[in-house]
């Protein structure tokens, strides 16, 4: 592992727009960290984070997701968090609201969120779950089994699917065991074997195609550092430490994911035909179907940005694709109840 730069940036001093009024929580390769009741903005370097001036002060949140807002009140994007307890809370561009339901017992926490797919934990009589907030109520998605409990933050990618870490609930110390993609139906569509030392792991976020965890000061192997994980088809693979400024974060949240072109072919509900493929003007997207008439597209590169979208789309709807570069790109089509994703060349 490269050496790891300490550095200590004085985060009071920044002076800096506030959130809602012009600034964009959703800038390229940025992610924001909740410290001492503010949110700060970084741009995310090669081997560094880099404050870009941008915070919203005054959250009283140590929780952080961004996602579309589910309750029509505000920005179309912003802050999702907690009250501490039992309550979700969002950002409506001037304040922090409290939105229904209040949960009459356990607790929530951990937020995570990628537009429309916003999740909570929920730990209730020890036992600790994952719940899909909707604007108006919560619905389970997963049940952790007996014995395993969830492991620091949750991070949501570009179809809906919660990446969980986990990790032997009777011992908080244990490092992590497995990675779980969790659909938004709820059934385990892959499961890594990933052992590392996440104590003191206070956030998450996923952005341009990798999850990054945060580790604090009392972590003893990644003291106040990022860790790069890349999820392919196969494997889990933590990458070279970067280092955090020195301070008491406690959450992490970025809404840049991109997508993971190693669980890209994981959600097939609905088989998708595109043809000619490789394809050079146009190609046709067709499906056979029940239920799942209408669909919205998107259309991705390699890089996980996407480049197109089309909304409420029929069976053998034609894309052009005469603007396209030459090159490989991912499909995907979001129904009422699932999503369908399939791979596409380009070639003039």
């Amino acid at each position: 592992m490269k050496q790891i730069i300490h550095f200590i940036y004085i985060l009071t001093t920044l002076t800096s727009p506030v959130f809602g009024q012009n600034v964009n929580p959703c800038n390229a390769n940025t992610f924001w960290a909740v410290c001492n009741d503010t949110i700060y903005e970084y741009e995310l370097g090669i081997d560094t984070v880099i404050p870009t001036g941008n915070i919203l002060a005054e959250v009283h949140t140590n929780s952080l997701a961004i996602g579309y807002n589910l309750n029509n009140q505000g920005p179309g994007t912003t802050f999702y968090a907690t009250n501490g307890t039992t309550q979700p809370k969002f950002y409506n561009g001037q304040d922090w609201v409290n939105a229904a339901p209040l949960l009459q017992t356990g607790s929530l926490a951990n937020p995570g969120a990628y537009k429309n797919y916003c999740y909570y934990y929920y730990y209730r009589s020890g036992k600790a779950s994952v719940l899909r907030y909707t604007g108006s109520a919560f619905d389970t998605v997963y049940q952790f089994p007996q014995g395993k409990d969830a492991l620091g933050d949750l991070v949501v990618d570009t179809l809906g699917n919660a990446i969980v870490f986990t990790h032997v609930l009777a011992n908080p110390f244990a490092p992590s065991d497995s990675i779980l993609i969790v659909s938004p139906q709820g059934g385990v569509i892959k499961k890594y074997p990933f052992v590392f030392d996440l104590y003191n792991n206070y956030g998450a976020f996923y952005l341009n195609n990798t999850v990054y965890l945060g580790l604090g000061a009392a972590n003893t192997t990644n003291p106040n550092t990022l860790i790069p994980i890349t999820l392919t088809e196969t494997t889990a693979t933590a990458g070279n430490a970067i280092a955090m400024p020195d301070s008491l974060f406690k959450d992490l949240a970025a809404c840049n994911g991109g997508l993971f072109t190693g669980i890209a072919e994981l959600n097939k509900s609905v088989s998708l035909e595109i043809y000619p493929n490789p394809a050079t003007y146009n190609i046709t997207i067709n499906w056979e179907y029940t239920t799942n008439k209408i669909g919205n597209l998107f259309v991705f590169d390699t890089s996980g940005k996407q480049i197109l979208s089309a909304d409420k789309i029929s069976p053998r709807y034609i894309l052009s694709t005469q603007n396209m570069a030459n090159g490989l790109y991912f499909i995907q089509v979001v129904f009422e109840e699932n999503v369908s994703n399939k791979k596409l060349i380009v070639q003039h």
